[in-house]
C-alpha cells in the first residue's frame, strides 16, 4: 500500500463532487458527512511545581458520524437494507471516499458503525426533504494508509514521526 494516499496538484482542491459514502457494501448518495476522533489526555503536576510535569497517553474517543441524505435515498436505499427489527444493532463499516481525476483516490474507514436514529422533518415548501442520521463509530482509520490517532492493540510500534 502506498505511503501517500493522494497526490497534491497545485490549484486543485477537493469538494463535495469528489466524495462518495459507502455504508457496508452499498454506495449511498449523501448531502453532508461530519466525523472525527481525538485523544483525551490528562496532566499532573508535582507538589511544589507550577508546571505540567507528566502527561498520560490518553483515551481514544470518536465523534458520532452525522450524515445527511435525501428522504428519497433514506426511504428507498438505506431503510430497505436494515432488518425489520433491531436496526440500531447492525454494525457496519462506513467508507468516506474522495476521488479526483487529477489527484487520485483516498478514503477514510469508519469501523463498527451503528445507526442511532431515524428521523424526519417535513414542511410545506418546495424544498427537497432531507433526513439527518447519526452513527456511532468505534474506530477511524484515516487515509488509504489507514493511520490512527490512537495506538491500537497488537498494532505494533507507533512508528517514527517525520515532523
Amino acid at each position: 500500500m502506498p505511503t501517500q494516499s493522494i497526490r497534491r496538484v497545485i490549484g486543485v482542491g477537493l469538494d463535495g463532487s469528489t466524495v462518495t459514502t459507502t455504508l457496508g457494501k452499498i454506495e449511498v448518495p449523501t448531502l453532508k458527512a461530519d466525523y472525527g476522533d481525538s485523544l483525551e489526555t490528562a496532566f499532573l503536576s508535582y507538589m511544589g511545581s507550577q508546571e505540567q510535569d507528566e502527561q498520560s497517553a490518553g483515551s481514544y474517543k470518536t465523534n458520532n458520524l452525522k450524515l445527511t441524505v435525501s428522504a428519497m435515498i433514506f426511504r428507498t436505499v438505506i431503510m430497505p437494507a436494515f432488518p425489520n427489527n433491531g436496526a440500531g444493532l447492525v454494525r457496519m463499516p462506513i467508507v468516506i471516499g474522495r476521488t479526483h481525476p487529477e489527484t487520485g483516490s483516498d478514503s477514510d474507514l469508519l469501523i463498527d458503525c451503528r445507526c442511532m436514529n431515524f428521523s424526519a422533518a417535513v414542511e410545506n415548501s418546495n424544498k427537497v426533504e432531507e433526513t439527518p442520521l447519526e452513527f456511532t463509530i468505534r474506530q477511524i482509520k484515516w487515509t488509504r494508509a489507514r493511520k490512527t490517532i490512537n495506538q491500537i492493540k497488537n498494532g505494533g510500534a507507533a512508528g517514527v514521526s517525520k515532523f
